[in-house]
């Protein structure tokens, strides 16, 4: 046996055993401590209100599981997320600004929009912006 394959046959003892253990552990999943996004309605006269939503595990907001769930399904675009149909606005103006950033699955993440009233607002963007307790 030469030099070369003994040095091949140990390097591949010790090798292949730590490649194993490597396969063996699963991978963390992407969103499991990165997905936070702040929040803030402002209306208008300027007051605004803010929270800093977390989702693993849901924190840091009133609505924060279902805030995140619907997040989750949209993978976190919040003006994907579908309007509650349900809810009938009425034609009162008085305009709200719903703005959010932050990071889901590792991708950065911003919205900002301007609304007619909260109502509407809810209507559009359910949860992620309900901030009221």
């Amino acid at each position: 046996m030469t030099l070369f394959s003994s040095l091949r046959t140990a390097l591949s003892r010790l090798l292949l055993p730590a490649a194993a253990l490597l396969l063996a552990v699963p991978a963390a999943p992407a969103h499991a401590s990165g997905n936070r996004v702040q929040v803030t309605v402002t209306d208008a006269t300027g007051g605004s209100t803010t929270a800093r939503l977390t989702c693993s595990p849901p924190q840091g907001h009133p609505h924060a599981a279902e805030a995140c769930k619907q997040l989750a399904a949209v993978q976190g675009q919040i003006s994907a997320i579908p309007a509650d149909t349900s809810v009938s606005c009425g034609a009162v103006y008085d305009p709200v600004t719903a703005s959010a950033s932050g990071v889901w699955d590792g991708h950065r993440i911003t919205y900002k929009k301007t609304f007619s009233n909260a109502c509407l607002m809810r209507a559009s963007t359910r949860a992620v912006f309900a901030l009221d307790t």
